[in-house]
């Protein structure tokens, strides 16, 4: 009786959803969203059992962050082809990505969710802010988003460091194998030959072996065929 009393209490005095919700909207974008409805949909994902959820905010979301990105890779990247902003911008707005930035800022610990109890919450916050992008979107209109958004990005991603990873052949080939849903791993190996090339690496796709590469350790050989296996495709299209 006694601890159902207090239960009581601590629910009188505790934030509703849509207050919390929106105190950690204003603390993170700097900005009150006015439809409540809106704040509170964010949360909900599809394992509920509400009859709305969140993916067609979501689906807003993901569409509002890619013209974000491109517009703003375009802006600052004025002399790349479309295939370099391309792969900036997957870089950017992929799910691990999104859920990193999410994390950080906290969404999985200081948003309302309602899911399904025994969903960790870390699995579907990438999915959440995009929602809670398409959400600020309809309420604020997109100057005020892409402010926002631009302001997030501007203190925890670099361009120059991004542009290193996808110069980095082994980078490059893992991004299009799962662009392509293709099987690929690196097998490597010490063999102990010489110290200039102590280390093979064999890439095996969809099970079949199609490039080695050599180096005096594992990293070296995994670039070399990655590398490897990157030009013989190259030479493949250019010779039709």
């Amino acid at each position: 009786m006694i601890s159902t009393l207090i239960d009581w209490i601590r629910n009188l005095f505790r934030p509703s959803t849509s207050e919390q919700n929106l105190a950690y909207i204003e603390r993170v974008f700097d900005l009150r969203i006015r439809d409540k409805q809106l704040v509170d949909l964010v949360g909900v994902h599809r394992s509920s059992a509400k009859q709305e959820n969140n993916e067609r905010l979501e689906f807003l979301g993901d569409a509002v962050l890619d013209l974000i990105i491109s517009e703003h890779l375009y802006e600052q990247r004025p002399r790349a082809d479309e295939g370099h902003l391309t792969r900036l911008r997957s870089k950017m707005v992929n799910r691990s990505f999104l859920t990193d930035l999410a994390l950080q800022l906290k969404m999985h610990e200081e948003y309302e969710f309602q899911k399904q109890k025994d969903l960790a919450t870390e699995l579907i916050v990438g999915n959440a802010f995009e929602a809670l992008v398409g959400a600020i979107y309809l309420d604020r209109g997109y100057e005020i988003t892409r402010d926002r958004i631009l302001g997030l990005l501007r203190d925890r991603v670099r361009l120059e460091e991004l542009e290193e990873r996808l110069n980095d052949p082994k980078s490059r080939l893992l991004q299009w194998s799962q662009l392509e849903r293709r099987k690929l791993e690196f097998r490597s190996e010490d063999i102990g030959s010489s110290e200039d090339l102590r280390f093979r690496s064999t890439i095996v796709l969809d099970g079949d072996e199609v490039a080695i590469g050599w180096g005096r350790n594992k990293k070296n050989a995994e670039m070399d065929a990655a590398r490897s296996y990157l030009d013989k495709v190259d030479k493949e299209v250019k010779d039709g």
